[in-house]
């Protein structure tokens, strides 16, 4: 008798260790999606910073030409401040853009 006991004990035992090892193979699978979530998300961030930043030099560049140009040449203010501005315009938009298209890649 105590050996049949004892083999059902060891039948349960091995069952609740595959039914463990399921749930620790889920787990690490769970964590692997959240990690390459994580990762995938952090670069798409890291994207739009870049753009935002490379935006953000090209436009303070800009407005310093802009400065100087009009000092330069008063009549010409209206004209410079029109292409400034276009230009300013076109790369929010760009850097709009390339948002978007960071978040339609998966």
């Amino acid at each position: 008798m105590p050996s049949e006991i004892m083999t059902y004990r060891n039948g349960g035992l091995s069952r609740r260790n595959r039914q463990v090892e399921r749930i620790d193979q889920g787990t690490d699978v769970q964590l692997a999606l959240i990690d390459r979530v994580v990762e995938t998300q952090v670069a798409k961030i890291d994207g739009a910073l870049r753009a935002s930043h490379r935006a953000a030099q090209g436009i303070t560049v800009l407005s310093q030409a802009e400065q100087q140009l009009t000092e330069l040449v008063p009549g010409a203010t209206s004209r410079v401040a029109f292409i400034v501005d276009r230009s300013v315009l076109e790369v929010a938009d760009l850097v709009t853009d390339t948002v978007h298209e960071l978040r339609r890649l998966r």
